[in-house]
């Protein structure tokens, strides 16, 4: 979608986070503010179900509840980790 939006062909929408990750200097990140927040969420295959898969899920879920837990106490901003 990137390689579009630089090429000139479209645009797209996306999260606050996507400058930082994905800075290009083909694309302008421009914030809106009258939409609701993006919400973030793990997909995978139903088939796809492993081990792995459930220990990086329990990691994740681990991790956002630490930074949660950082946020409510102010130990560091929203967004950062």
């Amino acid at each position: 979608m990137l390689a579009l939006v630089g090429a000139g062909k479209g645009v797209s929408p996306t999260s606050a986070r996507a400058a930082h990750y994905y800075s290009r200097p083909d694309v302008a990140y421009v914030p809106f503010h009258d939409a609701p927040p993006v919400e973030y969420g793990l997909l995978w295959p139903a088939t796809g179900n492993t081990p792995k898969v459930r220990a990086f899920v329990r990691t994740v879920v681990e991790t956002a509840a630490l930074q949660a837990d950082a946020v409510r106490s102010g130990r560091t901003a929203p967004g950062r980790v």
